[in-house]
Parts: C-alpha cells; sequence; structure tokens
C-alpha cells in the first residue's frame, strides 16, 4: 500500500522587478512634460509680446509718417505761404548786414522729409537799401553762400524771373551733400529757398514741388 505524499503549497509569485533605467523614466517623463509645457507657455507669451512690440512700432511710424506730411505752411504773421514735411521749425538770426553796415534780422523756417532731406525757406528785409532789391543782390548772395564754407563748389547758375520778379536758381555741392537754392528778390525783400541732403536722394524732384508751392503777397 503506498504511502500517501505530503502536499507542498505552491511558491508564492514572484514580484515582477523594475529596471533602474524604468525607474529613472519614470521620474523623468512628468517632469519633461513639465518643462516642455513651460517653454510652450513661454514661447506663446514672448510671440504675444513680439506682436504687442511690433504693433506699437507700427503705430510710431505711422504717427511719424503722418508727422511728416507735406501740408502747406503759412507763419503767423503771414508773408508767404509754402509746402513743407510735417510743421517747420522757426527761428531769427541777426547775422546779416545792409549796405549801411546795419544787422537784419532775418526769419528761417526748417523743415525735414522721411528722405532725410532739410528744406527751409529764408526770409530778410532790407529797409536800409531805399530801392528794390535787384538780380545783382542775389548775386551777392550767391557770392555769400559759396564764401560760407571753402568746401561750396557751384555746379550751376541761372538768372532769370518768376512772375515778375528776379529769381536766381543754383545747385552748390559739398562733398557728399547737395544744396538746391532758389533767391527771389521781393521788393526790398531776399526770400531764399533751400534744399540740403545727400546728392543721391536730393535729385530735385522733392525740392521742385517745395520751390513751386511757394506763394508770396
Amino acid at each position: 500500500m503506498e504511502q500517501p505524499q505530503p502536499s507542498v503549497a505552491p511558491a508564492p509569485a514572484a514580484s515582477p522587478k523594475v529596471s533602474k533605467a524604468k525607474k529613472l523614466a519614470l521620474i523623468v517623463a512628468p517632469t519633461a512634460i513639465v518643462v516642455i509645457a513651460a517653454a510652450a507657455l513661454w514661447y506663446v507669451q514672448e510671440k504675444k509680446q513680439d506682436a504687442a512690440d511690433l504693433a506699437e512700432i507700427q503705430a510710431s511710424w505711422d504717427a511719424y509718417n503722418a508727422s511728416m506730411a507735406w501740408a502747406p505752411f503759412t507763419p503767423g504773421e503771414g508773408g508767404f505761404t509754402i509746402d513743407f514735411p510735417g510743421t517747420p521749425l522757426h527761428e531769427t538770426n541777426e547775422t546779416l548786414t545792409d549796405a549801411n553796415g546795419m544787422s537784419i534780422s532775418y526769419d528761417v523756417y526748417t523743415g525735414k522729409d522721411t528722405n532725410g532731406i532739410a528744406y527751409s525757406i529764408h526770409v530778410a528785409g532790407f529797409p536800409g537799401e531805399g530801392r528794390p532789391l535787384t538780380s545783382s543782390d542775389l548775386e551777392n548772395g550767391l557770392e555769400s553762400m559759396l564764401a560760407d564754407d571753402e568746401y561750396n563748389e557751384l555746379v550751376s547758375s541761372e538768372a532769370s524771373e518768376v512772375e515778375g520778379r528776379p529769381v536766381l536758381d543754383v545747385v552748390i555741392d559739398n562733398g557728399t551733400l547737395r544744396l538746391r537754392s532758389r533767391l527771389i528778390a521781393n521788393g526790398n525783400t531776399m526770400v531764399q529757398l533751400i534744399a540740403v541732403g545727400n546728392w543721391e536722394t536730393n535729385d530735385g524732384e522733392a525740392y521742385e514741388k517745395f520751390r513751386d508751392s511757394l506763394v508770396l503777397p
């Protein structure tokens, strides 16, 4: 008769082992997600800031262009009307002298366009002359301009009359700068229009618009 065999309880199932690499991945993955999410948020915020900065720059540029728009200008005391880019600056100087050696004050109005060309009108009265100014007085004005800077070089000069007034149109180069000017004898007042800028941009088209817009009483 066979002896009964003692029963053996089954061995408990072994717990699965997790490798160090998997443990590291379980730790790193959530951290990486947080970092990526933060980077994405930063990127979005930066893009929004860039868009805001661009909008602000564009608004400033639009305002600048609007302030430089050409428009008729008449000084408060009258005397002339002329188109200027924006509102010109005004200053009064006292360096001219008349035939009697007396100091003459003259007004200068200056504006600048978006190409960097400076436009100005100079108005000087010579009551001491006791006569209307002539083309000879305009030639004297040109000589003063050339003598003002040793690097001024006369390119062209043409005398004529516009609306019965003697005028002298000149072009002067000074290094990389080009000066275009018209001197006008208006009774005993000399009016001078000037445009100064780089010779590449001061090609004359905008200056002619400036020059031809002048209205004198």
